[in-house]
């Protein structure tokens, strides 16, 4: 029995249904490229294991312009590598989360976390936040720093960040999930408990009180697409003898 045959058919195959998959106004199109001389590369997440790894391309221009766009590298060993890059023709912002790559409205904040609503207004302060950061402060090196954002408080030394804490890991009750991996939606914070608001994070700005958390991309989100799936694809297409010059994928509505 020809394995390799059969895969190639299969890989082929499930290519071919995500191309197919441009019957939506939200469609992530991935295309063949390559790093252009002078491109600066941050690797945003690395699976060694599987040869692939997710980047951001930064084009400089003049005038301190730069943009940027997602891209996914594939090793195939002495097959060489396959590059595809994620198409962004709005420039909106871009948002990788342990499940998702989302692009959001452009707002210059960060999105997501622990939010305060008092007589329908968004407010900085978290409760408690201030006695928490001067209990961190009180015992820790007094050469450290501490920064915190939305409720994530991150403990740096000599520029390096040694330790994180969620808000949630000191203020909800014994049953604390996995902050980043709840799934996507608007929680609020009920006597030390989280419970699902709704599942529109963008609801935030439609209560009148409260404490409320949401999970990475946050709220204001145009399109997020399943990350998994998406790496699945580049893999996908990286054993056909002939990779697509372009693929698409669906953005989960």
């Amino acid at each position: 029995m020809n394995y390799g045959k059969i895969w190639h058919i299969l890989s082929l195959a499930f290519v071919s249904i995500l191309i197919g998959c441009t019957n939506s106004d939200h469609i992530l199109k991935l295309r063949l490229g390559q790093v252009d001389p002078g491109m600066e590369i941050d690797t945003v997440e690395a699976f060694p294991e599987r040869g692939i790894f997710l980047l951001n391309l930064i084009h400089n221009y003049t005038f301190g312009r730069f943009s940027t766009n997602y891209a996914v590298i594939k090793d195939r060993g002495a097959k060489g590598k396959i590059l595809y890059v994620l198409d962004n023709p709005r420039r909106q912002e871009g948002r990788v989360s342990s499940r998702y790559i989302s692009y959001v409205k452009p707002n210059g904040k960060v999105n997501w976390g622990w939010f305060r609503i008092e007589n329908g207004n968004l407010v900085d302060n978290i409760p408690g936040m201030d006695k928490i950061l001067d209990s961190i402060r009180s015992a820790s090196p007094k050469e450290s720093s501490i920064k915190e954002i939305n409720g994530y408080i991150s403990i740096y030394m000599d520029g390096k960040s040694i330790r994180k804490i969620n808000y949630g890991q000191l203020i909800v009750g014994n049953e604390r999930p996995e902050f980043d991996s709840l799934e996507y939606g608007l929680y609020q914070l009920n006597d030390k408990t989280l419970q699902v608001k709704s599942n529109n994070p963008d609801d935030l700005f439609r209560q009148s009180s409260g404490t409320y958390f949401i999970p990475p991309p946050g709220y204001g989100v145009v399109d997020r697409y399943d990350k998994i799936a998406l790496l699945n694809t580049v893999d996908s297409a990286s054993k056909m003898a002939s990779p697509p010059a372009t693929m698409a994928i669906s953005s989960i509505r």
